[in-house]
């Protein structure tokens, strides 16, 4: 009898660690489906290879002038008032994209608008002035119009390309609650990339430097932000162009009410 109570406990044992497993996936309230581009390849010439000097480069740290704050930013970390919630897709540690719950914020310290999100173990901000935000704007009419027109290119070598850069400012932490790290002016690229035949806007930056110790003196800690792949299909650019327009934000600063937040809205996959 000592066999089947050793197997039945090893069975038992083994449902429960794939219990466990299920369970880690993050819940998002705000689901959003890959949208479909059809089956056909587009081969054209001409597209800007823009992420194939992505990976990890060492950074040379240099003297920069300090953010008017200073370290004490640190402690006194801008506010931020919550707009709305939405959905993004990140870059998993080892390939494949995953699904993200976002926050589009209004950062009232730096006047800066945004969006935060976990990525891979810790919480980013992406926070653009006005200027940004345009440029922004611009570019998902650009990919809209590209994508509609079946203009998007995609073939085995690349597929993706870019339609500009914009300059952002990120804070991160552990936690949404901590994210007392920051860094000014890193340039994002803007653009498209297939993945898995689906297309999808790209917000890409390379590691930033930490700049709330800059200044202290020797054996100060250098902190560096991640590598930050952000993925959107067309309704969630959407989603975040009104998410932190200026009506958006000027009813946040003056809200009729407490309960400004507007409903979540369940997305689904674009049919082309």
């Amino acid at each position: 009898m000592k066999p089947i109570k050793y197997l039945a406990a090893v069975s038992v044992f083994a449902l429960l660690l794939a219990g466990c497993a299920s369970n880690k996936q993050d819940d998002v309230s705000v689901s959003e489906s890959a949208d479909a581009y059809g089956i056909e390849i587009d081969e054209e010439d001409g597209v800007e290879d823009v992420y194939e000097n992505s990976e990890k480069k060492e950074i040379t740290v240099q003297k920069k002038k300090k953010d008017k704050v200073g370290f004490f930013e640190s402690f006194t970390i801008a506010k931020y008032l919550d707009l709305s919630e939405g959905s993004v897709f990140t870059s998993k540690y080892f390939g494949g994209l995953k699904q993200s719950e976002c926050v589009y914020v209004y950062a009232q310290k730096n006047d800066m608008s945004g969006f935060g999100a976990n990525y891979q173990g810790a919480y980013y901000y992406v926070l653009l002035d006005d200027a940004n935000k345009k440029i922004l704007d611009s570019c998902f009419k650009k990919y809209f119009s590209d994508f509609e027109n079946k203009k998007l290119q995609r073939d085995n070598k690349k597929s993706y390309k870019a339609y500009g850069k914009i300059k952002v400012r990120l804070n991160w932490g552990g936690a949404k609650s901590s994210c007392s790290y920051y860094a000014n002016n890193v340039v994002a690229t803007v653009g498209y990339e297939f993945k898995e035949n689906s297309p999808y806007f790209t917000i890409q930056m390379l590691s930033a430097v930490d700049e709330s110790k800059m200044g202290l003196g020797d054996g100060t800690e250098i902190v560096y932000s991640s590598n930050l792949e952000y993925f959107l299909t067309k309704n969630q650019c959407k989603a975040l162009s009104e998410g932190i327009s200026d009506e958006v934000i000027e009813k946040a600063r003056n809200p009729v009410n407490e309960n400004f937040i507007e409903d979540e809205e369940t997305f689904t996959g674009d049919n082309y």
